[in-house]
């Protein structure tokens, strides 16, 4: 196994050297004005922002985190000079709500959304940016949940353990579990290959933003899944019958292998396509307190996956990167990224940078409620303005997180109250990391 492996990183690397991948893989940092290789000062190295535009655009065309808002701002310009990306969502129960209607058929009730994101996506070309897309959630036609009333006692019932801490779930009664994971995030029974629905999904997205991309929008890159060892469920097989629901136990963990099917359908999609650049797995950097409900990278879930994606064959190539979400570096000052890295050399067949793996950091941000207790707003806007500054200035530090890293998005201008990490307030106002994040990236 060693030796194949080489033998094809060695390839791989040479086609790149000779110049091979050059046209068909969209660098990452290569937007016009970036700086090349090497300049910027002893141990610094270009790094290209993306900007996180949330689910909430596609769900709720028309809304704060719709890109035809966002443009409309007085503050996007200052936000555009330093952005060269940005990530969209494509959510596939809001584009092809029915089983039987055709994503892009006008008799569907998804028509308004994915002409919404065909816009948002055209816009976003016109103005300079690069667009990265990732497949969303499942409509429950799909993973077979329709009959699951959300909220229902049978909804809150089916595989409770897979869904809910146990303490949640005995603290919400009757009620709904805190942290409770949504129909919508259920493995499908048929998995995930090329002859799937979610595998024709995604050859739908590609067909429409790539194949037929000057009609539509044209995307560049496409991110294979969304954070699948935090959001999606199960995360691992039945604990054994004498075992709690909620115990892990005697179970093994199986969610590697829905991600490497992923990873491995978007891989023949891609090359038809004719060299579309790939992100995966996208892995929240949570840790695994629960491991029914968390797959830590730090706890086995990388190596597993590595080992789901040589099983199957994966080729990976240049035109692969390996993307990963890092609030806990920005939010902590922790240097997680790389020991990921370091797990993932030799063994990742994706694109190497800096004498490693490339990676990309696909979300990330300093929440409010991450920097401290008994603070006021006031000072922990200070502080999240620092956090800011100061995880860009490591990224960029090739002696520190940034060896290898191509990509730092922030997740969102105008923050998601669920979520608080945006650089101004939900309503637009200003907030002192917005000027710093702007600085830090110019």
């Amino acid at each position: 196994m060693a030796e194949r492996r080489f033998t094809r990183r060695q390839a791989l690397q040479a086609a790149a050297a000779a110049g091979l991948a050059a046209g068909v893989v969209p660098a990452l940092a290569g937007r016009a004005g970036a700086m090349p290789q090497g300049v910027g000062g002893p141990g610094l190295r270009p790094l290209e922002a993306g900007l996180d535009l949330t689910v909430h655009g596609v769900i709720f065309p028309g809304s704060a985190q719709d890109y035809r808002v966002v443009r409309t701002q007085p503050w996007w310009p200052a936000l555009r000079d330093v952005v060269g990306r940005l990530r969209m969502w494509a959510d596939w129960p809001s584009l092809q709500p029915e089983r039987d209607v055709a994503l892009g058929d006008p008799a569907s009730r998804g028509t308004a959304s994915l002409l919404a994101l065909d816009d948002q996506i055209r816009r976003a070309v016109e103005d300079g940016l690069s667009v990265m897309l990732i497949p969303y959630r499942y409509p429950p036609w799909a993973n077979g949940t329709a009959d699951l009333e959300p909220g229902s006692r049978g909804d809150l019932a089916h595989m409770a353990g897979d869904r809910a801490r146990a303490a949640a779930v005995e603290a919400a009664g009757d009620g709904v579990p805190s942290g409770f994971k949504a129909r919508e995030y259920k493995l499908p029974a048929d998995g995930h290959g090329p002859d799937s629905a979610w595998g024709r999904f995604v050859a739908g997205l590609v067909d429409r933003y790539v194949t037929h991309g000057d009609e539509h929008g044209r995307i560049d890159v496409v991110e294979v899944v969304n954070e699948p060892n935090l959001q999606l469920w199960p995360q691992r097989s039945p604990a054994p019958a004498a075992a709690s629901a909620f115990d892990a136990e005697g179970s093994e963990l199986t969610i590697h292998r829905a991600v490497a099917e992923m990873m491995t359908t978007v891989e023949g999609l891609a090359r038809e396509a004719g060299g579309l650049l790939c992100l995966g797995p996208s892995t929240a950097d949570a840790a695994g307190t629960y491991p029914r409900l968390v797959s830590s990278v730090d706890d086995g879930f990388t190596e597993a996956l590595l080992d789901e994606l040589d099983r199957r064959g994966f080729t990976g190539g240049c035109n692969w990167i390996w993307s990963y979400h890092n609030y806990g570096d920005v939010e902590q000052g922790t240097s997680r990224a790389t020991a990921l890295r370091a797990r993932l050399a030799g063994r990742w067949l994706g694109l190497e940078q800096d004498g490693g793996p490339a990676m990309a950091a696909t979300e990330g941000g300093c929440r409010l409620s991450a920097v401290g207790d008994g603070l006021s707003h006031d000072e922990r806007l200070r502080l999240q303005a620092e956090r800011l500054t100061r995880a860009v200035d490591r990224h960029r530090d090739a002696n520190d997180l940034g060896g290898g890293l191509t990509l730092l998005t922030q997740y969102t201008a105008m923050a998601d109250p669920n979520y608080d990490c945006g650089l101004r307030d939900p309503d637009g106002s200003e907030r002192p990391a917005f000027g710093a994040w702007c600085s830090a990236l110019a």
